[in-house]
């Protein structure tokens, strides 16, 4: 598989022994040999996407992530009961966020899955010059303040991932982890993480596997952030309401 698509051998071998799944159990429920995950995750030989497709079936993930390819957006869809038109104009000037469950860590980082918990409606007149491939995940941790305090919640947009000096990313380490940091590219195989809050917390460095991009580690870049998205009662430091844009 060309690298181009994102997909290493090694990076199969994290997904399943993050999963605590044997290499037996995969092939049995993928319909392949063991032998052959074993040469995919060793780069001996170079999977089909149907073999791809079953394998990240058996694994119970997805086919974008196994490619680290950016997540499908979700769709939902809004029913107003009321009539009025008003309230159906009002209701088209909004777009819809999934929140994901779990946190995104600013410090040590953690796993984010993607079990929607609540949906954010937010002005189309803003977030509309973004893709439409938006998420949403509270931060945890103190190493991005000023811009991110613990516990705010960042939008977060999967369809850009281009490196650039200014931006915060949601990006993985190499356990699968997911953290906030800004990001440096190195060289072609080294990538450091920079923190905001530099007095109290390292730069952190990533090495990546040969021929991977940093853009595979990459989930999306951090567009906005509020601490009034979720909670009603929690008062907005910032304006406009929903948060700051273009952190």
């Amino acid at each position: 598989m060309p690298s181009d698509k994102g997909f290493t051998g090694k990076r199969l071998r994290r997904l399943r022994e993050g999963k605590n799944l044997t290499r037996a159990a995969v092939a049995r429920k993928a319909g392949i040999d063991a032998d052959e995950i074993e040469q995919i995750e060793s780069g001996s030989i170079d999977p089909t996407l149907g073999a791809l497709q079953r394998i990240a079936d058996s694994m119970e993930v997805s086919l974008a992530d196994l490619l680290s390819l950016p997540p499908s957006s979700i769709a939902c869809e809004m029913r107003l009961v009321s009539e009025n038109e008003s309230a159906h104009q009002a209701a088209g000037e909004l777009i819809p966020v999934p929140v994901v469950s779990g946190n995104i860590a600013a410090g040590n980082a953690r796993i984010v899955d993607d079990a929607i918990m609540v949906w954010l409606f937010l002005p189309k007149e803003e977030f509309a010059r973004h893709s439409l491939n938006l998420v949403a995940v509270r931060i945890s941790g103190r190493s991005m303040e000023p811009e991110l305090s613990d516990d705010s919640v960042a939008v977060v947009d999967r369809n850009d991932r281009v490196v650039t000096s200014d931006a915060i990313f949601a990006i993985r380490d190499i356990d699968g982890g997911c953290t906030v940091k800004r990001v440096e590219v190195l060289d072609a195989d080294h990538v450091a993480l920079i923190p905001s809050n530099r007095s109290k917390f390292k730069m952190e460095f990533l090495k990546l596997e040969p021929g991977e991009s940093v853009m595979n580690r990459i989930t999306g870049r951090v567009i906005c952030v509020g601490q009034s998205f979720i909670d009603g009662t929690e008062a907005a430091e910032n304006s406009p309401p929903y948060g700051r844009p273009d952190v």
